[in-house]
């Protein structure tokens, strides 16, 4: 997305934040948590339509897109698909690129 909004002259604003294990465990341990395990594993997500890419881009990032016209945010999207159709589109389904984290913390004392 970056570098398509690029391409027009626009700048990308990255509203989502997606913690490592290394940034997590430690404001878990500053609560009082003890951390037993984490683990970091990719989540390919099946999307139910054949615009299953454009569909999450509308739904989930909107604020990107504030100040630019219906028209551009359509042709930035229709690029975007293009662009990761060879990497997120296979067996005629689109796959959004997710990545989960999960921990097992114990409260100190327990």
């Amino acid at each position: 997305m970056e570098k398509i909004f690029a391409a027009h002259g626009l700048t990308y604003r990255r509203t989502f934040y997606f913690p490592t294990v290394g940034e997590y465990a430690p404001m878990l341990e500053r609560h009082g948590l003890q951390v037993r395990a984490a683990l970091l594993f990719d989540r390919p997500t099946p999307q139910q339509t054949e615009d299953g890419l454009a569909d999450w881009i509308r739904m989930f990032d909107k604020a990107p897109f504030a100040g630019v016209s219906e028209e551009l945010q359509e042709t930035i999207i229709r690029e975007a698909v293009e662009t990761l159709r060879p990497v997120l589109y296979h067996d005629g389904c689109w796959y959004v690129d997710y990545v989960r984290i999960r921990i097992k913390a114990v409260k100190e004392g327990k």
